[in-house]
């Protein structure tokens, strides 16, 4: 699959981003609307208007910043993705694409994970890393 990838309206979207002020409360465990944006090759990106995706908060760094895992609904097999059922609905965790980001990028809150689903994904990343 061969998809024309806006860099310049990703670019303009990325400028307002940047510029915004505000104070967000999110934490870990939580899953957000990010603008991920458009990436470079396997990079997952973002879609629709603001280049936006689910993102699960695997950790919060400051106010301003965590490090995330976006999330699909696709089907996907394998040690890099980790999957869940949230609110009756099957959804990936793709470990692989893990990032630190600006809370600037997040846009609304849509779910939380239980503290059960937070713990097997956080030691599915460990196990990932090799770090288990």
């Amino acid at each position: 699959m061969n998809i024309e990838k806006d860099f310049d309206r990703w670019n303009v979207i990325k400028k307002q981003l940047d510029s915004y002020k505000r104070d967000l409360l999110f934490k870990e465990g939580e899953i957000w609307w990010c603008s991920v944006g458009m990436n470079v090759g396997e990079e997952v990106y973002g879609k629709g208007d603001h280049f936006r995706r689910p993102v699960v908060i695997l950790k919060k760094l400051s106010r301003n910043s965590c490090v995330v895992m976006p999330t699909t609904t696709k089907e996907r097999t394998g040690s890099w993705y980790c999957h869940l059922n949230i609110k009756s609905k099957d959804r990936w965790v793709m470990m692989n694409q893990i990032r630190i980001i600006s809370a600037n990028r997040l846009s609304s809150r849509e779910s939380s994970l239980s503290a059960d689903e937070l713990l097997f994904l956080k030691k599915s990343v460990a196990e990932l890393l090799g770090l288990s």
